[in-house]
């Protein structure tokens, strides 16, 4: 008798924000002693000259436009700013004030970016600048509008802000799903060597390759990604489920977007009549197969006993042929019984290891 089994795998695959800073050292201008009052947060405003660019390594926004509201950053998150009704800043009128938040950014500078001003005359006004040293903020009231060198105030229109994204992290783990459910068990564990990746739409935006014990991070910037694994071949995915990615809409750090797979394989062979005066245990030429035997796939490498397709048996066909689908790893394949209870057979291979082909994988 001879068993011959081929394997056939299949896998699948696995599971920051801004801040607005302002931050600028320049030297002060003489016709100007009196920078201000602090703003609301307590920070001290001073004069600087001419018409800063942001910091190197800071992101630049420019306010679009004259009115107050919410615009995107760039580099993701947004500033919103509102202009108080009160209290009066004296000579002029509150607009000349703006409150400003941000999500997803840190606001380290805020300065006019054109010498453009409108009218209006504020005596104790100048350029608000968050000065060396200082904290970045997230939010600040009772901001000054920048003035020019006449103490005009600027629109809101001439205003720029520096800010610095704020990342947060998305993490997980690529586990072996041994009981095929989809929920990383005691028993899963962890998978290397995976690229995970963040993307938003076609465009990848981070990505990472999973650790020894299947632990992987990516750090982005506020903003709605999908986090999905690249699929490797021969693997079923368990987890996530649906398009395989989690689709995450990042404002704080994420945690437990798992991947879950495991990889089957078929252990096939045939069950033949050892026909002959010298049987050889080996299929000849016009020997045929034997139904109704059983053959038997026992683990004996590391998977965990009790989970589906860990070990299993089959019944040979009319033709003689059986196969049996189990997890990838190592396995001591026998034979059992015959057609109707038969035991007079006698077998003639697989010989030694009590008639079975030992730690096959």
């Amino acid at each position: 008798m001879r068993r011959s089994w081929r394997k056939l795998v299949s896998i699948a695959s696995i599971a920051a924000a801004v801040v607005v800073v302002m931050s600028i050292a320049a030297p002060a201008i003489a016709a100007f002693t009196n920078p201000g009052n602090p703003s609301g947060n307590g920070v001290a405003p001073t004069v600087v000259n001419g018409f800063p660019n942001c910091p190197s390594g800071q992101e630049t926004h420019n306010w679009t436009g004259t009115g107050a509201g919410t615009q995107n950053l760039a580099a993701g998150g947004s500033i919103t700013v509102t202009k108080p009704t009160s209290p009066s800043p004296g000579p002029g009128n509150a607009s000349r004030y703006f409150n400003f938040s941000a999500t997803g950014a840190k606001v380290n500078t805020v300065f006019a970016k054109t010498d453009v001003f409108v009218v209006g005359f504020i005596t104790e006004s100048n350029r608000y600048v968050y000065g060396a040293g200082q904290t970045g903020a997230s939010s600040d009231t009772k901001l000054h509008s920048p003035t020019n060198s006449s103490k005009q105030p600027y629109a809101l229109s001439a205003i720029r802000f520096c800010y610095t994204p704020i990342k947060y992290k998305i993490s997980g783990t690529k586990f072996y799903d041994w009981g095929e459910t989809g929920t990383k068990d005691a028993v899963d564990q962890g998978l290397a060597g995976w690229t995970i990746q963040a993307k938003q739409g076609a465009t990848v935006k981070g990505s990472a390759t999973t650790a020894a014990n299947g632990s992987y991070t990516i750090e982005l910037a506020a903003g709605t990604y999908d986090v999905c694994e690249v699929e490797q071949s021969g693997w079923t995915r368990s987890a996530p489920g649906g398009t395989g990615c989690y689709s995450i809409n990042l404002t704080a750090d994420v945690t437990g977007k798992d991947f879950g797979n495991f990889k089957l394989v078929t252990l096939s062979g045939t069950k033949f009549y050892d026909a002959g005066y010298d049987p050889n245990g080996a299929k000849d030429g016009g020997e045929v197969g034997i139904g109704g035997f059983t053959v038997t796939a026992a683990a004996t490498g590391t998977q965990p006993a009790g989970n589906p397709h860990v070990g299993g048996s089959a019944v040979t066909a009319g033709d003689g042929s059986w196969s049996i689908v189990v997890h990838a790893g190592k396995y001591s394949i026998c034979e059992s019984g015959g057609p109707t209870g038969d035991y007079s057979w006698v077998q003639t291979a697989p010989t030694g290891n009590g008639g079975c082909y030992p730690g096959t994988t």
